[in-house]
């Protein structure tokens, strides 16, 4: 059994989240488990058609990192979420999820030069527009999950170069 007496990084097992408790109480020491997440990974709907979906998302520029029974991981940069074979509509359509890009008119641009609206009957394209909060665009996808699409803020992320050079490294299984 690993006992980390300092138990500065995150136990591998409950066996050892309990040794390290219990080394610490017997030291008068409070133990702290660190509860910074490292990932999210929101499970979307497919809607009806879930091959469909997957292209469409592929079109999106998300790669397929791993797929098994009804499920397939997708990841753009830094952003990666699980597509379910799943046609919820009540669900798709309180579903909301946000995506930061760097350059929300080239991205837009790159986006709307494909015409995937027209691939892709249904879903629903609204270009950059101003909001109280800042600009976003946004896309109503095949299930009906609204994606909102902002440009990350420099003020709000100072080292967009180290996020940009994190993110073209992805979470492999």
């Amino acid at each position: 059994m690993n006992v980390d007496k300092g138990c500065s990084t995150p136990c591998a097992t409950s066996i050892d989240l309990m040794a390290n408790r219990v080394y610490a109480y017997a030291q008068g020491k409070e133990f702290m488990v660190n509860l910074q997440v490292a990932s999210l990974l929101p499970m979307v709907p497919s809607g009806e058609d879930f091959g469909l979906s997957r292209r469409f998302f592929r079109e999106l520029g998300f790669k397929e990192l791993r797929t098994y029974d009804g499920f397939v991981l997708l990841a753009n940069g830094g952003a990666q979420f699980i597509l379910q074979d799943l046609n919820d509509e009540i669900f798709a359509q309180r579903l909301m999820i946000s995506i930061m890009v760097l350059d929300l008119d080239g991205w837009w641009g790159m986006l709307s030069s494909k015409g995937l609206d027209k691939q892709f009957p249904g879903i629903l394209m609204q270009p950059p527009k101003e909001y109280r909060w800042g600009r976003e665009a946004s896309i109503i996808d095949i299930a009906g999950v609204c994606w909102r699409v902002a440009e990350v803020a420099h003020e709000e992320f100072p080292l967009q170069e180290e996020m940009l050079r994190r993110s073209q490294r992805s979470w492999q299984w």
